[in-house]
């Protein structure tokens, strides 16, 4: 990780008009700094999934608070988010190629 601030997720939701009020971004879509403002998204380079609230995202089978209760709490979300019901696939190709437009 290198610690340094992409501010990516503000940047694909204009670009996609996410109906988001915020967006985290993860180039694997498997690990994001937890959501904090409602409607929330998290994107990976190919797409995203919306949570119109902090219910329907705890909800949300495919997704884990990890280290919850401490101060470095993160969601987890196995096998990326891709793989969750209503992934709104918006680029194809692979994370690579993807990661370089962003």
């Amino acid at each position: 990780m290198s610690g340094i601030r992409t501010n990516s997720g503000n940047r694909v939701q204009r670009e996609w008009e996410i109906p988001a009020r915020q967006t985290r971004f993860h180039k694997k879509g498997d690990f994001f700094m937890p959501l904090t403002i409602w409607p929330g998204a998290l994107a990976d380079p190919s797409g995203y999934i919306l949570f119109q609230t902090k219910e329907q995202l705890e909800a949300c089978a495919g997704v884990h608070y990890r280290g919850k209760g401490t101060a470095n709490v993160r969601l987890g979300v196995h096998g990326g988010i891709s793989n969750i019901r209503n992934y709104v696939r918006k680029r194809q190709g692979n994370l690579d190629s993807a990661r370089e437009v962003l």
